[in-house]
């Protein structure tokens, strides 16, 4: 996570990730049942499909990243997007509603990693 932008409708999470990790060893029974289920597809097919699979494995979204605070609020994602190569991706999720001025302290949790920021 490379930080936190807040606004007055709305919060921005900014994050890279570098290296990539590889889709085949970090998914490996996605990409096992990929191959199983695309046996009678034509090459290039089974190229094109594998390819966009790979870059949905290895793609952070908003799906990924989560946030809450220790006033209970829920926030919900609300766009952002990414780019990158091979190496690293860089992205911006954003999510709302804003931070509440009573809140105090924000949690960004990415799969099984949790950022706490402090808001005073």
């Amino acid at each position: 996570m490379l930080g936190v932008e807040q606004y007055d409708t709305r919060i921005a999470v900014n994050w890279r990730l570098a290296p990539i990790p590889d889709p085949v060893e970090q998914h490996e029974m996605a990409m096992s049942a990929f191959e199983r289920d695309t046996m009678g597809l034509h090459e290039d097919e089974r190229t094109a499909l594998r390819d966009q699979l790979v870059q949905r494995l290895v793609s952070p979204g908003a799906w990924d990243i989560t946030l809450s605070d220790d006033v209970g609020t829920e926030y919900r994602s609300c766009g952002g997007g990414s780019s990158g190569s091979g190496q690293e991706k860089v992205g911006r999720t954003q999510f709302i509603p804003a931070i509440p001025e009573s809140a105090t302290a924000l949690t960004v949790y990415w799969s099984d990693l949790a950022f706490s920021v402090r808001l005073t």
